[in-house]
């Protein structure tokens, strides 16, 4: 069995999973359009623009997959306990990572050095909508999370 994470959009999946590939270093697995998908239980409900949203995609992370989407039946509001995080290994990783997810981001937690490693958090902002999910990016042995957070 894996658990496989699962993050959800309103119509901005694709930035999203591009600056991801960009931030991580991760490989874009899959990506289809509802247009592509032409799914007969969606197809009648598309607004206009919505056929270019992401139906379903995948972000290969370090050997394990996260399933991303745009959903047109769900009404997004502000959320403020999803986290994904990110483990990385150097001070050096985190940082490049960090660089790439600040832009356009707000900063909850500039780096800060960790008993043994490092991390920073940002919520991530596409497009016009404030993402609440939080990115926590750090370098350090398993369990150790101590700091701000």
């Amino acid at each position: 069995m894996k658990l496989v994470p699962t993050i959800n959009f309103g119509g901005n999946c694709r930035e999203a999973i591009h600056t991801y590939e960009k931030a991580f270093g991760g490989r874009i697995n899959c990506l289809i359009t509802y247009g592509e998908a032409d799914d007969p239980a969606y197809n009648p409900r598309l607004k206009e623009g919505q056929r270019e949203y992401i139906y379903h995609s995948e972000l290969l992370l370090g050997g394990e997959r996260i399933i991303m989407a745009d959903h047109i039946d769900i009404e997004f509001q502000t959320c403020y306990s999803n986290f994904l995080t990110v483990m990385m290994d150097t001070k050096e990783e985190v940082q490049r990572a960090y660089e790439v997810m600040k832009e356009g981001s707000r900063t909850i937690y500039p780096i800060y050095l960790l008993p043994g490693g490092f991390r920073g958090q940002v919520r991530h902002t596409v497009g016009h909508h404030d993402r609440a999910d939080r990115k926590v990016i750090q370098s350090a042995p398993s369990g150790l999370t101590n700091g701000p957070g």
